[in-house]
């Protein structure tokens, strides 16, 4: 028997085992609601711990934070510098307001 013939017999009947496994109904087991709630409670733990360590390297005084990159705060101070700077630029960086008369969603 060459060795391919071989391969694929030895692949079948590791396939054909049935070994149990202890962790059968928490939380990769098969079908129900309590084992349906489990994985999903299991997979929004692993995303939270991503986003947590996401926010650990590049949030504030993360490692990974680039020297451009500002804080909230920072942001505010400088605009509030730039608009003692120069209240001209200020009203004109603003946001305009819409007259209720034009907006298409007022009645």
């Amino acid at each position: 028997m060459d060795l391919h013939h071989w391969l694929v017999n030895l692949a079948v009947q590791a396939g054909q085992v049935g070994v149990e496994s202890e962790w059968e109904g928490w939380p990769f087991g098969h079908g129900g609601f309590w084992p349906s709630v489990a994985r999903l409670a299991f997979m929004a733990a692993i995303l939270v711990g991503i986003g947590l360590f996401l926010r650990y390297l590049f949030g504030p005084g993360g490692p990974m934070r680039g020297e451009g990159f500002e804080t909230v705060q920072e942001a505010q101070e400088r605009r509030a510098a730039e608009a003692e700077a120069d209240p001209r630029q200020a009203e004109a960086s603003e946001t305009p307001k819409l007259a209720p008369d034009s907006d298409p969603n007022h009645e």
